[in-house]
């Protein structure tokens, strides 16, 4: 998380919120300063999930050990077992550094990205509340026990003055920089894209950072393509919107 200047640590107050949320805190009573995500995130949830797990391999070809260990290149024709199912409040734990490493990415791309200091407790709860919704599927793609990528997509409802009332929505896809170009981001949005489909959904929407130049062609690899600029337009410096001059 120390990538794109994101702190390792939440503040002693948000080990309070994140308990209200049955994320219990191993220290919440501290008064010397941060308590790290590894003290706070001990996820307390029984619920099973019964849907959604898919094994896969991937073989690894020269090309794709890019950026990996050393340990790693001795055999590009070693196979990588992972795991794609729906996420549930256990994994929580793990996701949210792997969503860390995703606003520290878009932060570096444009400032207007850049989280809160509170967004591992915001994230942590708005995480929970989405795995409940019907309209919503979190997934998680594991090898062994680490999660190494993630998807989001939720089913959203326009007006009935629209045709094509509802609408599917893509969050985040995200896999980490090591696993990468393997498949795992394609067979992430094909799960999210299968599930729309199962619901009746005809249209899927996402946006990507305008100079986000990997994660374009990604998309537009799977079919997307553009149809909309979304604009902005800064009134005023960040240090002034709330009255500061």
């Amino acid at each position: 998380l120390e990538r794109g200047s994101l702190s390792r640590s939440v503040r002693t107050k948000d080990a309070e919120d994140l308990a209200a949320i049955d994320l219990e805190a191993d220290v919440i009573d501290r008064r010397d300063g941060a308590v790290t995500l590894d003290q706070i995130l001990d996820i307390n949830n029984d619920v099973i999930h019964r849907h959604l797990v898919i094994a896969c391999a991937a073989k690894r070809s020269p090309a794709d050990t890019t950026g990996m260990p050393s340990s790693e290149h001795k055999d590009s024709n070693a196979v990588m077992t992972f795991e794609i199912r729906r996420a549930t409040a256990r994994d929580i734990k793990q996701i949210l550094p792997v969503w860390g490493e995703l606003a520290g990415f878009h932060a570096s791309l444009d400032p207007a990205f850049t989280p809160s200091p509170e967004w591992p407790r915001e994230y942590g709860a708005y995480l929970k509340t989405l795995m409940a919704r019907e309209d919503a599927l979190a997934l998680v793609a594991k090898e062994d026990l680490e999660v190494i990528g993630y998807a989001v997509g939720r089913i959203t409802t326009l007006p009935p003055f629209f045709e094509h009332r509802f609408r599917g929505y893509i969050h985040d896809v995200y896999v980490r920089e090591e696993f990468r170009r393997r498949g795992l981001g394609r067979r992430l949005v094909e799960e999210i894209l299968a599930w729309f489909d199962q619901r009746g959904v005809t249209l899927v929407e996402l946006t990507v950072a305008a100079n986000n130049s990997e994660a374009i062609p990604f998309w537009k690899r799977l079919g997307f393509f553009v149809y909309m600029h979304q604009m902005k337009k800064e009134l005023r410096e960040q240090g002034t919107r709330n009255g500061e001059r």
